[in-house]
């Protein structure tokens, strides 16, 4: 960093010589452009060593909501005093060196590095200590602006991370209900097949036992990749395949390049259960569930077709959703905002289609990249 400041340094004696060699003082004087670099380093350099006091000082009295008046009266005889500092640093270097005494000294009649500091302070036209002031001003602004920025810039980091981890919470909870309502459901099941088949029944338990183990496995990330999300979909469907025996087929149309895509673990079992519950159980006749996915152009669209009664114009309208099907709406919100389209609508060929898109990640999105700290 100080190596930044020495060649920055550097670079406003290069400046400040190119700005005096195009001034018309430069054209009234008999003086080499080394003689004026040297000049400026004379100026320039003797803040090297006071720049870290300056800075050490600014960081000790800050203006801070509250004491910046305390503060203030304390910078103002401090940037006198550094200005002084700088001055007489200045003036014996000039001195000793020699390279800047004579532009110094001029036609004032001094004797040495004393009389002239007096001579500059008390000087009106003179490069003196007010200047110097108003760089330590500049400094005490620069970085009050920098301490500004980063604290700011803290504060979109902490807020950032505060949504983020609000946002993993929500989901966590959101997918935590589906284990309880899920499980009401089937086990409501399993009770009523006790008094018809108890055989149906065991294995009924059997599947769900299978379906809880391999839920539990993967509990942890909120997103899979389709290819396991259909894993546990057809672990679902066997289980209601037992309760239904021939009245249930499914049949699956899946592009294989969309297995790779990540969905929200357990996305597709809430609107599967809605097409049996209010589709395939509501008839006597054979039900059919046809589940598609494509990938294209970025966007995965996964269908789920039945060939029941479909939405009824007073269901429609009432627009009330069971706790399966309003939860899967406020976890795609939570996860892809605006970024996803889920639409139920009736075939005209009869039954209801519903249409899930959302963005077509490979991997996980950033959101959910990292584990819940909470």
């Amino acid at each position: 960093m100080w190596l930044g400041v020495f060649a920055g340094a550097t670079l406003l004696c290069l400046l400040t010589t190119l700005i005096f060699r195009l001034s018309p003082a430069y054209k009234k004087m008999e003086v080499s452009m080394t003689d004026v670099f040297v000049w400026q380093i004379t100026w320039w350099y003797p803040w090297l060593p006071l720049l870290p006091l300056v800075v050490l000082f600014i960081r000790r009295f800050p203006l801070d909501e509250g004491r910046w008046f305390r503060s203030l009266a304390l910078h103002l005889p401090a940037s006198v005093f550094f200005a002084l500092t700088h001055l007489t640093l200045y003036v014996y270097i000039a001195w000793i060196t020699g390279g800047a005494w004579k532009w110094l000294k001029g036609e004032k009649d001094v004797d040495g590095p004393g009389q002239m500091i007096l001579s500059l302070i008390g000087s009106p036209s003179s490069v003196n200590y007010r200047t110097r002031v108003l760089l330590y001003g500049a400094v005490l602004v620069i970085l009050h602006a920098i301490d500004y920025y980063n604290r700011s810039k803290e504060e979109e980091v902490k807020a950032s991370q505060l949504e983020m981890r609000l946002a993993q919470a929500k989901l966590q909870t959101l997918k935590m209900q589906l284990h309880p309502h899920f499980l009401f459901n089937t086990l409501h099941s399993i009770s009523a097949l006790l008094y018809k088949d108890i055989h149906a029944a065991e294995e009924m338990v059997a599947r769900l036992m299978n379906f809880l183990e391999l839920t539990l496995q993967d509990s942890g990330p909120q997103l899979v990749s389709l290819q396991k999300e259909l894993e546990f979909l057809q672990c679902y469907l066997e289980i209601e395949k037992v309760r239904f025996q021939d009245r249930l087929t499914v049949r699956t149309r899946i592009d294989p390049s969309a297995l790779d895509a990540q969905v929200p673990n357990l996305i597709t079992q809430p609107i599967v259960e809605n097409a049996i519950r209010h589709g395939i159980s509501t008839q006597s006749a054979a039900g059919e569930i046809e589940i598609t996915a494509t990938a294209d152009h970025g966007t995965l669209r996964i269908q789920i077709r039945d060939n029941g009664p479909g939405m009824n114009e007073a269901r429609a309208n009432n627009g009330r959703e069971g706790v399966g099907l309003t939860n899967t709406r406020a976890r795609l919100r939570q996860i892809y905002g605006s970024s996803h389209r889920l639409e139920f609508i009736n075939d005209p060929q009869g039954g209801l289609v519903v249409t899930l898109e959302i963005p077509d990640h490979k991997t996980t999105p950033a959101l959910l990249q990292r584990e819940m700290t909470l």
